[in-house]
This record gives structure tokens, sequence and C-alpha cells, in this order.
């Protein structure tokens, strides 16, 4: 059944698949931007108004490391864990 089933389809999707046709090639080249290699601009005879803006705040310059505890507890002794890790043996 389940290969009757699988011929079926697979006859369906062969009978219904159209063929993709591609695009035919345009020889239509695209045209070259050329930029010149230097621009000049002439602000002598502009006016400019206006204020200096800065920001606002104080930047800090130097500063102090910050320090945090450690997140590492070191044990004060771990006999009793090696006295019955050897019980187990």
């Amino acid at each position: 059944m389940h290969i009757a089933s699988r011929l079926l389809l697979l006859s369906a999707s062969l009978l219904f698949a159209t063929p993709a046709w591609a695009d035919p090639e345009v020889d239509d080249p695209k045209p070259e931007v050329k930029f010149k290699t230097r621009t000049v601009v002439d602000f002598t005879e502009v006016t400019l108004q206006g204020e200096v803006q800065r920001p606002a705040g104080a930047m800090i310059v130097g500063h102090r490391r910050a320090r945090f505890k450690t997140l590492i507890r070191v044990r004060g002794g771990f006999t009793p864990e090696l006295v019955r890790s050897v019980d187990r043996l």
C-alpha cells in the first residue's frame, strides 16, 4: 500500500511539474560610473554662524581600580574527605 501511494504521489508530482525557464541574457552593458579623483569645495564666500557645543558633564581622567570580593572560597582542610575516600578503596 505504501509503495502504491508513493508511486502515485511521484507520478502526480512529475505530471504537474512545470519547467522553470531562465530569463534570456540581456546584452545591455551597465554604464560605468566615473568619479573625479579630487573635489575642491570653496568656502570663502560662505559665512558660518553658530555656537560651539560641548558635552554637559565632566570628563573623568583617572579612576581607581575596582576591588571585588573573591568568588573562590578556600577550605581549611580536606583530611576527612581523604580518609573517607581511602575507606571506599
